[in-house]
């Protein structure tokens, strides 16, 4: 199965009563995404690897976006909104020294 394929299974499966329980799962998610980064990068790889890597992060990330936002299921679609107006790109590129890295990529 695929990250995004698990992720969405995430989203069907969270419970989002309260906005702690929002946070959890927001928090949750991108944890997963940025194990999977990091899970994939290895110390002998090219600069050009590690780039390669991200972006495929980041177009997983997108991808769980449209999965949820075409679900047609109203809890998946708030979730594809939420995930795509807090998206993982962005949150990792806020970080000056990680957005300089990847930048020099």
């Amino acid at each position: 199965m695929f990250l995004d394929d698990e992720v969405l299974e995430m989203c069907k499966k969270a419970r989002l009563d309260t906005p702690e329980d929002i946070q959890k799962f927001y928090s949750d998610v991108c944890t997963k995404f940025d194990n999977y980064r990091r899970n994939n990068m290895h110390a002998f790889m090219t600069s050009k690897e590690i780039k390669r890597v991200i972006n495929k992060t980041f177009n997983l990330w997108d991808s769980t976006v449209r999965m949820c936002l075409k679900s047609g299921e109203h809890k998946l679609i708030v979730i594809g909104e939420m995930l795509q107006k807090y998206s993982f790109k962005d949150n990792f590129l806020k970080d000056k020294e990680m957005k300089r890295i990847y930048d020099s990529l």
